[in-house]
């Protein structure tokens, strides 16, 4: 409430099941809700229809909302390029959950293209990954920079081995979460998934 103004803004949205709380809430805020444009940060490569769709995920909680999904703009420049320019047109907020090995947003540490995906010197991009993670699927993401574009990005931790894990990260360095971490400078807030509740 205290971020979105008069005017609109596009908010980042990672997949999985940190958000589900957030998204329920976010789901009763009608006016809030007429105010975002969503992105989501990252799909798997299946039907928009499957069960491992971030999209029809988010649909579900979101039904009136417009989500632009990186899958729908990975296959060219001009494409990329329109989704970067619907998304630098307004402020920019990013909601990004973690997974049990520290990845967000499909950027997974033993993925191939880690080194380009957190490089913060490389333009937002939108990038195809190897077959990775649970269920094991090739996926479209984001790179580090795109997040970066953010006024302000809000991690969400759901649970306390998580919550661990991401000390452990930053405390010996280990990415992709430390990468996060040391370039958001101000713009990171740690919060509880559950309870909404900063950490």
């Amino acid at each position: 409430k205290e971020l979105i103004d008069a005017s609109s803004v596009n908010l980042i949205i990672s997949g999985g099941n940190s958000p589900n709380f957030f998204l329920k809430k976010l789901s009763t805020k009608k006016k809030i809700l007429k105010k975002i444009n969503i992105f989501l940060s990252d799909e798997r490569l299946v039907d928009k229809k499957s069960e491992f769709s971030n999209y029809n995920h988010l649909k579900s909680n979101l039904k009136k909302s417009k989500i632009f999904s990186p899958q729908d703009f990975k296959n060219n420049r001009n494409k990329k390029k329109k989704f970067f320019n619907k998304l630098k047109n307004k402020k920019v907020i990013s909601i990004i959950g973690i997974g049990e090995d520290g990845h967000y947003a499909s950027i997974f540490n033993n993925s191939k293209k880690i080194k380009s995906l957190i490089d913060t010197k490389k333009k937002p991009n939108i990038l195809i990954t190897e077959k990775i993670g649970k269920p094991k699927l090739r996926r479209v993401t984001v790179n580090l920079s795109t997040i970066l574009l953010s006024k302000k990005i809000f991690i969400i931790i759901n649970t306390q081995q998580k919550k661990k894990l991401f000390i452990k990260c930053i405390k010996n360095k280990l990415n992709p979460l430390y990468s996060l971490v040391k370039y958001s400078n101000d713009n990171l807030l740690i919060y509880n998934a559950k309870s909404l509740k900063r950490i």
